[in-house]
């Protein structure tokens, strides 16, 4: 019922007081849109950014949304540590029972509230492997839902993408549905590649796909990486 109210484009005058009442409601800047006027509230929360805002160093790794880094850290027995002792099976979030050494890994959690932008970017350039779609429900991922409820990430509806990078090793990159966030459309369809195409190159900061509403993103890593909790947006890590 949502996604339907956010996708109706008329009448006009219905559409731009909605768009503008949400938008001072969450205070959305639009400075860094490429476009400023929107046919409907979906449009408005999957729009692109100009240019000049996703011109990244390819050699770098960057942060693949923008959100609030919420929690990250070691992965300990197979287990992603979140908020207060909640945790969830890596190899359940990524769906790779075969996975050798999870313990070897870093975690990354990242919250898209509704002001944010919602598209997500590859966070390292190199080999893309595969992109698949893990079928759930849709709980919420607020922070405050997820310090309550115990592997929501594990549960929720997601795409999981895996870039095989010369500098950073095997990344990660999830993408977790969530309450009214029933749609996650990638680059170029659903499936961008799978496990019997052949592999494609990405650069750090090619788009990967885009939520419709907000969501979390989760990047599981090889490598440490130098970062702290709150604000982010495409800041170079490495």
């Amino acid at each position: 019922m949502v996604g339907f109210v956010a996708n109706i484009e008329k009448p006009n005058f219905l559409i731009s007081f909605v768009i503008r009442n949400f938008v001072s409601l969450y205070k959305i800047d639009f400075h860094k849109a490429k476009k400023q006027k929107f046919k409907s509230l979906n449009k408005m929360f999957t729009r692109a950014l100009k240019k000049d805002f996703v011109s990244i160093d390819k050699k770098s790794f960057i942060h693949p949304a923008q959100g609030r880094l919420v929690s990250f850290g070691k992965i300990k027995k197979g287990q992603t540590y979140l908020i207060k002792g909640k945790n969830y099976s890596l190899k359940e979030l990524i769906g790779e029972e075969n996975l050798e050494d999870s313990d070897s890994f870093y975690f990354y959690n990242y919250y898209l509230s509704p002001q944010d932008y919602h598209r997500v970017h590859h966070p390292v350039s190199g080999k893309l492997l595969f992109t698949k779609e893990i079928k759930g429900p849709l709980y919420p991922v607020a922070p405050w839902f997820v310090k309550c409820v115990p592997s929501v990430f594990a549960k929720n509806y997601r795409t999981v993408s895996l870039v095989k990078s010369i500098d950073f090793g095997d990344v990660y990159t999830v993408m977790v549905g969530a309450l009214n966030v029933g749609s996650i459309k990638m680059k170029e369809g659903l499936f961008l590649r799978t496990q019997t195409e052949k592999t494609v190159s990405v650069k750090s900061g090619d788009e990967l796909g885009v939520f419709e509403m907000g969501s979390s993103v989760v990047i599981v890593t090889q490598q440490k990486l130098d970062v702290k909790e709150g604000r982010v947006f495409f800041e170079r890590l490495l």
